[in-house]
């Protein structure tokens, strides 16, 4: 993998940019390895200050990870975040959080309509000093019309295991 490819902060990125967005609840993946809805339900979405859409989606964009092997170290780091949290205000380790892999696609796969009059895109949001790869997938839906991006997503998005990450992703999860 080559360095980081320069993009623009705050804009969308080109059709090739793999997006992904790491997996911490096993319950969100189910036993053919796919994405179940409730993976985009909670606090998932959130509104977005993009002109011209209404939520977000966080994740990240592969070219701009650098070193593919982070990922898993920052994921599992992630895990033991979310386990503590949780922990800190329900007094035990929650039984669902477990490191499930990524869930990817390309800009391109991202960006056809979700809907009647849903539009869709990736933008390139990087958050300085704690996440410079950080992007998000932002639609024009209505809160009342997530339901429908939420059963897009999950036939768009390909599970990319926690084994496979380093090699899967290159490609973005083909």
């Amino acid at each position: 993998m080559n360095g980081p490819r320069h993009l623009t902060p705050g804009a969308p990125v080109g059709d090739a940019e793999c997006w992904f967005r790491t997996i911490v609840n096993r319950e969100h993946v189910d036993k053919k390895g796919m994405l179940v809805i409730q993976a985009f339900k909670g606090r998932a979405f959130a509104i977005t200050q993009i002109a011209g859409f209404a939520h977000e989606l966080s994740g990240q964009l592969v070219s701009q990870v650098g070193d593919l092997k982070r990922i898993d170290a920052e994921d599992n780091a992630r895990v033991i975040s979310v386990q503590e949290k949780w922990k800190a205000q329900h007094g035990k380790l929650p039984s669902w959080s477990q490191y499930m892999g990524v869930a990817c696609a390309s800009a391109a796969e991202l960006r056809p309509h979700m809907g009647p009059n849903i539009r869709s895109d990736v933008y390139f949001t990087p958050i300085t000093g704690s996440d410079e790869a950080h992007s998000d997938f932002v639609v024009s839906a209505a809160e009342t019309e997530l339901d429908k991006v939420r059963a897009e997503l999950v036939k768009r998005l390909r599970v990319v295991a926690p084994s496979d990450v380093v090699t899967r992703l290159a490609n973005c999860g083909k």
